[in-house]
């Protein structure tokens, strides 16, 4: 931006003034046919003028700044460079008679870094009320995905017991029965080979559900059960109950607890 620039006579009487921003140099007021002059206050720096004893302050535009003012909405906006707004706020506050209210408003734009709030326009409200209406669409948008996807998830583990009316699963589905640990549910039941010879058969059952076709999303215990199916280290084991009414290995219940069978898979199990 070009500097403001005075008469001839004023520029060379007054240079020093002039260049220094730190230093005054007086302005006085007179009345047209009048030869009294008072002293009106001071400009400083080129740009700031300060009445004395007054609650305002003027700047000084060039005629190239008028010409490259800004327009928004009905309004017009003259440019001020960053450097000379802080010279501005710090000068006014030295000189101007601060009341309680004027010294927190000066204080709050030193402790800021001299942020000011702009007042917005009507279209720059507008355009952050859509703003915050899109990032609350977001979160809205978030919330129902994931309650999807756990509504989906439920919609499985109940398939794997036979519900809904997603595929049944490979087993006996009269024999589903849901599991408080690590897989959805557990069938067993007998089955019978080609030759005849009956087997017990136990599936452990999981659903999963992944939106956009990613993988399912083991737990960190479903993936150590299934590793240690992998290498063998199972262990099956009937345990079973008989109400004898005497020789209780419980003070609180008749009853007695025996191992029938203990199958391992593995003998290091």
């Amino acid at each position: 931006m070009s500097e403001p620039r005075f008469s001839d006579k004023v520029e060379r009487t007054q240079k020093a003034g002039l260049a220094n921003p730190d230093k005054d140099v007086s302005l006085y007021i007179r009345s047209p046919g009048s030869s009294d002059r008072e002293k009106f206050g001071r400009i400083v720096g080129r740009k700031l003028i300060l009445p004395d004893e007054s609650n305002c302050a003027g700047y000084v535009f060039t005629h190239d700044e008028w010409m490259d003012a800004v327009k928004i909405g009905n309004h017009y906006h003259l440019r001020i460079e960053e450097t000379d707004f802080h010279n501005v706020i710090t000068t006014i506050a030295r000189s101007i008679k601060k009341t309680r209210r004027v010294a927190k408003r000066f204080s709050e734009f030193i402790r800021a870094g001299f942020k000011i709030k702009r007042k917005r326009t009507r279209e720059q409200q507008e355009l952050a009320e859509l703003r915050k209406e899109l990032v609350e669409m977001k979160k809205i948008n978030n919330r129902q995905k994931r309650q999807i996807s756990q509504l989906e998830g439920a919609r499985l583990d109940v398939a794997t017991v036979g519900y809904g009316n997603r595929a049944n699963p490979p087993t006996d589905i009269n024999a589903i029965s849901f599991l408080r640990k690590i897989f959805d549910s557990v069938a067993v039941y007998l089955e019978t080979n080609d030759e005849g010879v009956e087997y017990l058969m136990i599936d452990l059952l999981e659903g999963n559900f992944s939106s956009h076709g990613r993988p399912a999303a083991w737990t960190k215990s479903q993936n150590d059960a299934k590793e240690a199916m992998d290498w063998g280290n199972v262990r099956v084991r009937l345990l079973s109950m008989h109400e004898i009414g005497t020789d209780s290995m419980s003070p609180f219940y008749e009853q007695k607890w025996e191992i029938l069978f203990d199958m391992k898979f593995n003998e290091g199990v």
